[in-house]
């Protein structure tokens, strides 16, 4: 299940980041904003799948 949930939350990542990039390239500051903020709880979200995965020693 961990696996699967990381594995759509990279697929995000990857599309966002493109999307990210193309803001900045058009000058969408407030885009770009809000989507730095996404990326960031996308990327909050996979540390705490590591912490999990971590801690319980397990290889989801």
């Amino acid at each position: 299940m961990l696996q699967q949930q990381k594995a759509v939350i990279m697929k995000d990542v990857m599309e966002l980041t493109k999307l990210k990039t193309e803001c900045l390239v058009q000058g969408d500051e407030n885009r770009y904003l809000l989507i730095s903020g996404t990326l960031l709880h996308l990327e909050a979200d996979l540390n705490w799948i590591h912490q999990i995965e971590h801690r319980s020693g397990a290889s989801f």
